[in-house]
């Protein structure tokens, strides 16, 4: 199971820049660079609970997607 860490890598490799992530969880711009880089390896909770709700949000997007994409290569 990926740690909060972990998903905040994601998502940042799956396209969002660092000030979209900082917007979207509520924290700084430098927040989500430390968090990113290494320096800083605590994550509070409410951060953490925000991290986490975009990374499933993504998921079930990605999820659905495939679906959708899967439906129009039958079709």
């Amino acid at each position: 199971m990926p740690t909060v860490i972990d998903k905040l890598k994601s998502l940042s490799a799956s396209g969002y820049s660092n000030k979209e992530l900082a917007e979207k969880i509520g924290v700084s711009v430098s927040h989500i660079s430390r968090l990113l880089n290494g320096l800083r390896k605590h994550v509070g909770y409410d951060i953490g609970i925000k991290i986490d709700s975009l990374y499933r949000t993504e998921e079930l997007r990605s999820i659905e997607a495939a679906r959708k994409a899967k439906r129009q290569a039958k079709n």
